[in-house]
């Protein structure tokens, strides 16, 4: 019997800056990783007038490489939207939440 294996992806996920309430904030910024990869940053803001914005090859002032996305107010944003929008975005099945680089200092 043939067995079809999915490509192991370890993905790693540090929240570093929360803007507002944790269930339901303004912001989230952090740090992600596939595959013990570089470091990358994550950014997501709500901003009124907008649909769901997400640009995957967003590149920060520093040069450093990351996603970036303009969440719509009328939708939730927290730690669980977050993973799973990233998950979406990056083919990953789970996140292991850890402490990574600080955002701000990589930005």
């Amino acid at each position: 019997m043939l067995r079809a294996f999915a490509k192991q992806i370890n993905a790693d996920i540090s929240f570093d800056t929360i803007q507002g309430d944790e269930e339901d904030g303004a912001c989230f910024e952090g740090c992600y990783r596939v595959n013990s990869t570089e470091w990358k940053v994550f950014c997501f803001v709500r901003r009124e007038g907008v649909q769901p914005e997400v640009m995957t090859d967003a590149t920060f002032s520093s040069g450093i490489k990351g996603i970036q996305v303009w969440h719509p107010p009328y939708r939730a944003l927290n730690r669980r939207v977050v993973k799973k929008i990233m998950a979406d975005i990056l083919g990953v099945r789970e996140w292991v939440e850890t402490i990574g680089p600080d955002s701000l200092a990589l930005k």
